[in-house]
C-alpha cells in the first residue's frame, strides 16, 4: 500500500499507512471513579477507532474541573499532536463542559481549520460515525 492510500477497516494495526488519531479524555478528579471512567473512555475509543480503521497514535487525560480547553496541559497536547488528522472523543463536554459550549466551539473550529476531524466515541453519538460541524453540533 502506498502511503497516500487510506487503510481500510479491518487493517492490521501495524500497518504504519494507517490513518492517525489521538484519544483524548476528560474525567472527573477522584481515585476510583476517575481510573474507572479513564478505562472505559480508554476502551470505549480504542474499539471505535479500531472499527473506523484508524490508529491511536497518543492518548491524552485531562482531569475534569478546567472549563476553557485552552488552559489544560493535555488539550494543549491534543492540538499539537492533532495535526495527525483525527481526535476522537467519548462526548463533546469531553472538550467544552456545556456552560462553555463557546469555548468549545472555539476548540473545534480551530482544529477544523487545520484540517483536524474530530470523531464522537460514546455509541449515541457515534453511530454513522458521527463528526462535529463548525459549531460543535453533531452531524451524521
Amino acid at each position: 500500500m502506498r502511503r497516500s492510500q487510506r487503510a481500510t477497516p479491518g487493517q492490521s494495526s501495524s500497518d504504519p499507512y494507517r490513518s492517525a488519531a489521538v484519544l483524548y479524555m476528560c474525567a472527573e478528579p477522584g481515585k476510583l471513579l476517575r481510573a474507572l471512567a479513564v478505562e472505559r473512555a480508554r476502551s470505549e475509543g480504542r474499539a471505535f477507532a479500531a472499527e473506523r480503521g484508524l490508529r491511536i497514535t497518543e492518548v491524552v487525560t485531562d482531569p475534569y474541573g478546567e472549563a476553557d480547553p485552552a488552559r489544560r496541559p493535555g488539550w494543549q497536547l491534543v492540538r499539537a499532536l492533532a495535526r495527525a488528522g483525527t481526535v476522537i472523543v467519548r462526548w463533546p463536554a469531553a472538550i467544552a463542559p456545556e456552560v462553555a459550549q463557546h469555548l468549545r466551539r472555539r476548540e473545534i473550529q480551530s482544529l477544523h481549520d487545520h484540517g483536524v476531524q474530530i470523531l464522537y466515541s460514546w455509541a449515541p453519538l457515534a453511530q454513522g460515525a458521527a463528526i462535529s460541524d463548525e459549531r460543535g453540533r453533531t452531524a451524521r
